[in-house]
């Protein structure tokens, strides 16, 4: 049997060879009926010789190897209708030792090559000497079988690869055995060996948070006993090092014929890290909003360590605020911790061995203490923080921006430990958002005191205003009636004693009244120049053409001299007499400088310079050096001797503060020789 011998075909076999298989075989049913029988089996019936040549086979093994009659297969070898030659010499062993084989299956080859899978019983019938001389057996069909065993092989080869790569938990709870399976990943999202875990339902439930149980359990069981098929739910997973995940869990419930739940399966996803980013988010535009609405920072302070206690189980927070001189820590806010606590660390003096917070502060860095109870740092300080179970505290300093120490924000724990990464994110916002409100708060605080100082000053500056108007008024009044009564004096003298003064008196006087008209004219210019920008008039649009002609009517100037428009002007918004004084200067300066004012000209323009516009008054009389340009604008000033100066010296400097207390600024571009041109700029959209 170990050896694989060819024989031909069973129609060539020696007269020799099929006598003796006769007489071996003998005797064999000769029976019609049987023969009838075998022929007309269902089953697949074959008889072989041991050299593995067909001695028969019926119609329904014909029919399973894709044959209509067995005679167009009985001379061909039998090993060729092996898939696998090797299984055959596998078969055979097994028949030689056992003498029959039962229900082994192998795949054979059909005639059209397909291959199909067959399930083999057989026997060996042997001789009186023990000679194996031919093999009976039976096949069946299993390839459906064996195709669904794969389909399920495959199915369930592809669910535990989708169990690897997922970052979920796959479950499966089967509710009559009452176990639990949970994939591989339950194991490396929550820390737990899985041939340690309850083989029941105990291995979920047990670890959900208290708060979350009831919810949970409610809405599970709701699902399962109604009709529902889905459920999720939302609820916090005991870790095993004893934090909590957010878990968004769900489940499909399966059903018997009658609707009755006998399975269910899901998947559990970490949604930690995003549900904790939307509630830091949440928690930062809710602590922001309460800064910009000016809520006070002890209400924000206290706000801020609740939503934090909230976020971070098992944890308590507090915030201490830098004093003044920044060498203490004062109170800020410490919702779960007693008064006596808080009154006892108020005022803690910062320094290297300050407790957590205090040498934080000291530092300038974080300070992780992970037990109270042992640490140097806390040696005049434990016997307040034992009694009330605390037994870690973590400080970090806050900063303001420009790194100075604002205070401290101090994270408590029950027991001894470091913190998590979700500690530190919640330290990291917190501490940004304390620095924001403390700023804030001292913003505020010096804003208060800068208003009221401006206040204070206001008012003393009103005051003084006042007290400036009546002292202009008097000192007008005082100035100018002496004035009028040189004048009137000098009239005077000049009428009744004209026929016995000489020339040379009559002019003296004439320069005697000329010189009291220029102190009058320079007094009113002195007040003038004192009201801008202190004096305010309601504004109004002025329409800047028709005021030009005002101004040159006032004016009046030789006739031989021209005052021009060149292009179209605008309409601003004006207090009207100060931009009237601007004119009047601007083109009096022309007029009254020119050294031939019968052919003197000026022009007035203006140009589009984006928020203002742009006006100039040019000249075409002696112009000005560009040494004395900045000397011009300063009040008092003037280019020319007294005697020979019509100016007060005021006019230009009037201009110019008329000019910038409305916004705009004055120019001069000038030489000796080539005329003078005055430019200022004006709002457009002033008032």
């Amino acid at each position: 049997m170990t050896h694989d011998l060819r024989i031909t075909p069973s129609h060539a076999v020696t007269r020799t060879e099929k006598a003796s298989a006769e007489g071996e075989l003998a005797p064999l049913p000769s029976d019609d009926r049987l023969a009838s029988f075998y022929a007309g089996c269902p089953v697949a019936l074959f008889t072989t010789t041991p050299e593995g040549r067909f001695i028969d086979a019926n119609r329904a093994f014909a029919r399973l190897l894709g044959y209509a009659d067995p005679t167009q297969f009985v001379d061909l070898p039998v090993p060729t209708f092996y898939g696998d030659p090797g299984k055959r010499q596998e078969i055979m062993g097994i028949l030689d030792r056992e003498g029959a084989v039962h229900g082994h299956e192998v795949e054979f080859v059909r005639l059209d090559g397909t291959r199909v899978w067959v399930s083999i019983t057989a026997r060996a019938i042997r001789d009186a000497a023990g000679r194996v001389v031919r093999y009976e057996g039976a096949l069946e069909d299993v390839t459906p079988r064996r195709r669904a065993q794969d389909l399920l092989r495959l199915s369930d080869q592809r669910f535990h690869l989708l169990a690897r790569a997922t970052n979920d938990t796959l479950w499966d709870w089967d509710f009559a055995a009452e176990t639990v399976w949970w994939s591989e990943n339950f194991e490396r999202t929550f820390g737990y060996r899985l041939d340690e875990l309850e083989p029941g339902p105990e291995s979920w439930m047990g670890r959900i948070h208290p708060d979350d149980l009831d919810r949970v359990y409610r809405s599970i069981h709701d699902a399962i006993d109604g009709t529902a098929t889905t459920w999720s739910e939302e609820y916090r997973f005991r870790r095993a090092d004893g934090e909590y995940a957010i878990i968004y869990d769900r489940g499909l419930v399966l059903r018997d014929g009658a609707g009755k739940a006998i399975r269910m399966i899901g998947s559990m996803m970490d949604a930690t890290l995003q549900r904790r980013q939307q509630i830091l988010l949440a928690w930062q535009r809710k602590v922001l909003e309460m800064i910009a609405l000016h809520h006070g920072l002890e209400e924000t302070l206290d706000v801020l360590c609740r939503d934090a206690e909230e976020l971070s189980a098992g944890r308590r927070f507090t915030v201490l605020l830098a004093s003044d001189d920044g060498l203490r820590l004062l109170h800020g806010a410490a919702p779960s911790l007693p008064a006596s606590y808080n009154t006892a660390v108020h005022g803690l003096l910062i320094g290297p061995r300050a407790g957590s917070c205090g040498t934080a502060a000291h530092r300038r860095a974080p300070v992780v203490v992970e037990d109270i109870a042992t640490d140097p740092l806390w040696a005049d300080f434990r016997h307040l923080a034992l009694p009330l179970g605390l037994r870690a505290c973590w400080s970090t300093p806050i900063l303001s921006s420009k790194g100075e120490v604002l205070g401290t924000w101090a994270v408590y724990r029950p027991s001894p430990g470091a913190p998590t990464p979700a500690d530190e994110e919640v330290v990291r916002v917190a501490t940004r958002l304390a620095a924001i409100a403390i700023e804030r708060a001292r913003a505020d605080l010096a804003l208060r005191q800068r208003a009221d100082e401006l206040a204070r000053l206001t008012e003393a500056l009103q005051r003084s205003n006042r007290e400036l108007d009546q002292f202009a008024y008097v000192t007008s009044h005082d100035l100018k009636a002496p004035l009028r009564g040189i004048a009137n004096l000098s009239q005077w003298i000049e009428d009744d004693e004209h026929e016995h003064l000489s020339e040379a008196s009559k002019r003296n006087l004439e320069l005697l009244r000329n010189r009291v008209q220029r102190m009058d004219a320079l007094i009113d210019a002195i007040l003038d120049y004192s009201r801008v920008g202190r004096i305010r008039v309601p504004t109004e649009v002025v329409a800047v053409g028709p005021l030009i002609e005002e101004v040159v009517d006032l004016l009046s100037p030789p006739g031989g001299f021209r005052v021009e428009v060149a292009g179209p002007l605008p309409s601003v918004v004006a207090e009207r007499t100060m931009l009237q004084q601007v004119f009047m200067n601007l083109i009096g300066n022309a007029i009254k400088h020119h050294r031939d004012r019968e052919s003197g000209r000026a022009v007035v323009s203006c140009a589009d310079a984006g928020s203002h516009w742009r006006f100039a008054v040019a000249d075409n009389g002696p112009g000005i050096s560009p040494r004395f340009h900045d000397k011009v604008f300063i009040i008092f000033q003037t280019l020319e001797a007294r005697d020979r100066s019509e100016g007060t010296g005021v006019g230009l400097a009037l201009v110019k503060k008329i000019v910038e207390s409305s916004g705009g600024a004055v120019a001069l571009d000038s030489d000796v020789g080539r005329g003078a041109a005055f430019s200022f700029t004006w709002p457009k959209g002033l008032g």
